[in-house]
């Protein structure tokens, strides 16, 4: 009977047992089946989206690269892994357990040998006595003894300590059992380190011996690893892994408090969370002390300023431009800004159920009554955000007051000023605000950040008032919060340290290949430590001060914050659909989709130059590897989508032409010997030199300054920016532009080559030789009568003065459509056309000009056609056009000009026009510029053909800038333009001069000249006339830069 009854008991105890698990296998198996065979397929399944590969920028014999995509590593750090597999990291976990508070990496590092083996020679006894409550000893401190040793987690961190000496160790999985066989032994009184060596069948010495050999090769290896990484020493690098350590803590505290609490810390303010709550929850789960706890909380209140200040306000105005429906000063539009606004500045502080409607209360605050021990949800509290009463929302109330009313009650005419400064935000259809408008915005959800939190400080003192007379609230005068909460936290606390301690943390961006060959080669040495490939843009043709073309060919950039908002729900789609256990078909070309369309973390698109205006044919589409179950196994991915790489551009730049070009502006050849040299100018150049074939080809386009060092310089010669397209301020061509007038009046019979006109007389209006009021370059005496030729020649003034009085508005059209003049030089080539983007951004043209502003302008004056008809006041031109309008003039061909010769292979296409001029007018011209080079106003220059090995056409020309002091001369743009040879060109160029004292005659030239002369430009020449040889054709603009 007796044993019948010992029998029953755990028989009855086995069915009950049997009953509760059957009772979970049909919750899991039937119930939870959908959800577990989820979870099972996430863990088996991995997917990666595969980056592409930019097009690459080719110069025009598609041999050479100016940039291209180029294949980089990140260095990055785990901080789960290092402490899991590396010594440095095993040790210093271990002692931070044991001892209760964080022990960094540098204390550690210090002493790592012989902390090491202190920890080996503690053993299951000293284990026992830990866990009971008793004091350990190591590295001078002492854990302290415990009289709430379960509170304090005694047994989970001696558990978790003993890992970590297993892994410290060596042992593998069989050794590791028997050494937890042998620690079950309560009269056990060896080392963890005796304990081994009876495991291993290693005596004790040699094991301990072995293990400080192992101990300072890991050091040795880190310390190469600091001098790859160019750390200089192995205590930066430990310093760095100490700080991504404690950015790993910070986060999970951080969501520990949010799991419990149900809002983030950084609601309250750090003066708050230290003195008004219990936080020990989180110093337990954690192993920290008190100094750690603060540097914790005050980091809170550091991250939340900064992103107040530097990254909410242009998350708020991106979130904004996203959602813009209307625009401000419409009908029913300022009423729905207002109204938008108002929700965008209290967004931040709402909850996401609660941030679409005005008026809500902060989610923070009646949180508050419901998480703290002995709290009370009665009594009221404020809501700092007060909306307008309803009674005053009606129709007439001005959209400002209404907004008003949020940043002051009553709302004061400060308050109504910033919001209408707020309102003008909205009005806007740009990805980037200045930081004028950005700090207004941030201003502004400061003031209403402080007073929530005064609102929040003010419920909590009431609360903690409330607390005090409850018995069983926190001993310290803290609020405490819930134990089911706090229970809560606990047990998502193992979860959440995995996650945050697993998540990849950057070390170094680039890293160099030693740095990637050495953690490649030897990954056991480095736990913890891995190399992630990666792409960047980098440049690869150089010039004396920056890339090739830098301006021209432009930079990449990351995606605009409107953009990456603007795909939130596509993103999420994306991670639903990856989650799926079972996809359609539909599925599956739904994720094809969105891996190809949406931007992903790091990709780069076109910024500004031919990067951005390429970008459609230079970004590609992103790939896409998911490998599952038993194809992971045999290495075969089960779903590939092969990543589609941007198209390779082959630009039209020489760049042995553009780093001549290049080297020109960066170091001007000073003319020491002319007296009239501006010298100045020398020291800081700002201009520009295009050299283009006769068919449009830019072989070459420099700008200056291309590169800004040393301390900053005022007006222009202070900004980097592309010239050769641009116009960045008034910009008149000068004499430059009198061939064009001559050959349309030529053309129109408004004179011919041999008519004399009158000759210079003295000036209306001012000292001086001229005509009328348009003052000649000559100061002493007029030029006397001349022709067409000699006014060409010595560039006067007064000729063409005379010329501009006769000359209409069809006039001033013609001879701009003759010449591309206020029109698109055609480097654009992809605007408007089918089957492409509209309008671009990237490559910016500043091509128009207020001569040709419409038909309802007034007409010109006699002074402004005067001026016009010597390429001033009232006519502007940018260097490229400039050149393609001597094209013109040295062909009869007006070309559109060309950056971009192919596309992926497929040349595109050479388009010109007729000038429309005949062939005799356009030849007197062109002996007319020939011997501006010879007897004119560039002889003696150094543009000769004993100088330059060929002829040059050219024309000289200066026009008035800006006015100076009296005394001073007249700051002005200088220019030169013109072709070569002179009588079978096969190219043409332009120097241009921005802002100087001299004239052309005195400037410009001596750039042409020492440009010209540059051996690149000969040899240039050389291939060209072969290249004409070879095709067995007159003229290299018929083939030559195709």
């Amino acid at each position: 009977m007796v044993g019948r009854e010992r029998v029953l008991a755990p028989v009855l105890l086995l069915c009950l047992a049997l009953a509760v698990l059957s009772v979970r296998l049909f919750q899991v198996q039937v119930l939870e089946h959908e959800v577990w065979a989820r979870e099972a397929t996430n863990l088996v399944r991995s997917g990666e989206i595969l980056p592409f590969r930019r097009g690459r920028i080719l110069d025009r014999t598609a041999t050479r690269e100016l940039v291209r995509d180029e294949e980089t590593y990140r260095l990055e750090f785990v901080w789960r892994d290092f402490r899991r597999e590396h010594p440095l990291g095993q040790v210093t976990h271990a002692y931070s357990l044991l001892l209760g508070r964080p022990v960094t990496l540098d204390e550690t590092m210090a002493e790592l040998e012989p902390r090491a083996l202190e920890l080996l020679r503690l053993g299951p006894r000293e284990e026992e006595r830990f866990i009971a409550g008793g004091a350990l000893f190591l590295a001078g401190a002492s854990s302290g003894e415990s009289a709430e040793p379960v509170a304090e987690r005694r047994a989970g961190r001696a558990a978790d300590a003993r890992f970590y000496i297993e892994r410290l160790l060596g042992l593998d999985r069989e050794q590791r059992r028997d050494l937890r066989e042998l620690a079950r032994d309560p009269e056990q009184r060896s080392s963890w380190l005796e304990l081994a060596a009876t495991i291993s069948g290693e005596p004790v010495a040699e094991l301990e011996e072995r293990l400080q050999r192992e101990l300072g090769a890991a050091r040795f290896h880190l310390s190469l690893l600091a001098e790859r990484l160019g750390l200089e020493d192995l205590s930066n690098l430990v310093s760095l892994l100490e700080a991504r350590r404690t950015q790993v803590a910070d986060a999970v505290a951080a969501d520990l408090f949010l799991q419990a609490a149900g809002f983030r810390p950084w609601r309250l303010r750090p003066s708050t969370l230290a003195g008004v709550l219990d936080l020990q929850f989180i110093a337990r789960r954690l192993d920290w002390d008190g100094e750690r706890l603060a540097a914790w909380i005050a980091s809170q209140g550091e991250a939340w300023e900064r992103w107040l200040n530097q990254g909410l306000a242009p998350r708020i105005l991106a979130e904004l431009r996203v959602g813009t429906g209307g625009t401000v000063g419409t009908v029913g539009a300022d009423e729905q800004a207002a109204e938008r606004m108002h929700l965008a500045l209290l967004a931040p502080f709402l909850s996401a159920a609660a941030a679409g409607r005005e008026g809500e209360v902060p989610v923070v605050l009646p949180r508050l009554g419901e998480i703290f021990v002995g709290a009370t949800t009665e009594g009221e509290y404020s809501n700092p955000f007060r909306s307008l009463p309803a009674a005053t929302m009606d129709n007439e109330l001005q959209a400002a007051a209404r907004l008003a009313g949020l940043l002051a009650w009553p709302a004061s005419s400060v308050a109504t000023s910033k919001a209408q400064a707020l309102l003008a935000l909205m009005d806007t259809q740009r990805r980037v605000w200045h930081a004028a408008e950005q700090e207004l915005l941030a201003q502004t959800l400061g003031e209403l950040d402080g007073r929530l939190k005064d609102a929040i400080d003010s419920e909590l003192e009431r609360l903690l008032r409330g607390a005090a007379r409850i018995v069983g609230t926190s001993s310290t005068g803290r609020l405490r919060l819930r134990p089911e909460l706090l229970k809560l936290a606990r047990d998502r606390a193992p979860y959440v340290i995995r996650d945050r301690g697993s998540r990849p943390r950057l070390l170094q961006a680039a890293p160099d290949f030693d740095v990637v060959y050495l953690l490649s080669r030897h990954p056991e040495r480095y736990g913890g430590f891995g190399v992630r490939r990666s792409t960047r843009r980098v440049a690869v043709a150089m010039g004396p001060q920056q890339p090739l073309a830098a301006p021209l060919i432009g930079k990449v950039r990351q995606p605009y914050l409107v953009d990456l908002l603007r795909q939130r729900s596509a993103e999420a789609e994306l991670a639903d659909l990856r989650r799926q256990r079972l996809r359609s078909e539909r599925d599956e070309q739904r994720v094809e989709e969105l891996v190809r369309e949406l931007l992903r973390a790091g990709q780069v698109q076109g910024g500004f130059g031919l990067e951005g205006y390429l970008e459609q044919e230079l970004s590609g589409r992103n790939g896409y590897a998911e490998t599952q179950g038993l194809a992971e196994r045999a290495d075969r991915a089960a779903w590939y989508l092969e990543p589609e790489d941007g198209r390779d551009v082959v630009t039209t730049l020489d760049l042995h032409l553009q780093l001549a070009a290049e080297n020109v502006l960066a170091e001007p050849q000073v003319p020491w010997g002319d007296p009239k040299a501006d010298l100045k100018w020398f020291e800081q150049p700002v201009g520009a030199i295009v050299l283009m074939s006769p068919r449009g080809d830019l072989l070459a386009a420099a700008s200056a300054p291309g590169f800004m060092t040393g301390e900053p310089v005022a007006g222009e010669g202070g900004v980097v920016r592309e010239r050769t397209l641009t116009r960045p301020t008034f910009q008149p061509p000068g004499s430059v532009f009198k061939p064009f007038v001559a050959a349309w009046c030529m053309e129109r019979g408004h004179i011919n080559g041999a008519d004399v006109l009158e000759a210079c007389a003295a000036l209306e209006d001012r000292a001086g030789f001229g005509w009328r009021t348009m003052a000649c370059h000559t100061r002493s005496a007029g030029h006397g009568p001349l022709a067409l030729e000699a006014a060409l020649q010595v560039s006067c003034n007064a000729y063409f003065a005379q010329l501009g009085e006769n000359l209409g508005r069809a006039d001033w059209e013609g001879i701009c459509r003759a010449f591309g003049f206020g029109e698109p030089s055609g480097v654009r080539l992809f605007d408007g056309e089918p089957g492409r983007a509209g309008r671009r951004s990237g490559l910016l043209e500043q091509a128009q000009m207020g001569l040709l502003a419409g038909e309802d302008q007034p007409p010109l004056s006699s002074a402004d056609r005067r001026r016009a008809a010597n390429g001033l006041a009232v006519v502007e031109a940018t260097p490229v056009q400039i050149a393609r309008a001597y094209a013109g003039l040295a062909t009869g061909e007006l070309p559109a000009v060309r950056l971009v010769r192919a596309v992926d292979g497929e040349e595109l296409p050479v388009q010109t026009r007729p000038v429309g001029l005949a062939q005799a007018t356009l030849d007197e011209v062109r002996r007319a510029l020939a011997s501006v080079v010879t007897v004119g106003s560039a002889r003696g220059k150094g543009l000769d053909q004993a100088s330059l090995g060929f002829t040059l056409a050219a024309k000289t020309g200066s026009a008035d800038y800006r006015a100076t002091a009296p005394g001073e001369p007249v700051r002005k743009h200088t220019w030169i333009a013109g072709w070569f040879p002179a009588d079978d060109p096969v190219a043409i160029v332009t120097v241009f001069l921005h802002d100087t004292s001299a004239t052309s005659s005195h400037s410009a030239v001596y750039l042409a000249s020492q440009f010209l002369r540059d051996p690149a430009v000969a040899e240039y020449v050389q291939r060209a006339h072969l290249e004409q040889s070879a095709n067995g054709e007159q003229g290299a603009n018929q083939e030559y830069g195709r």
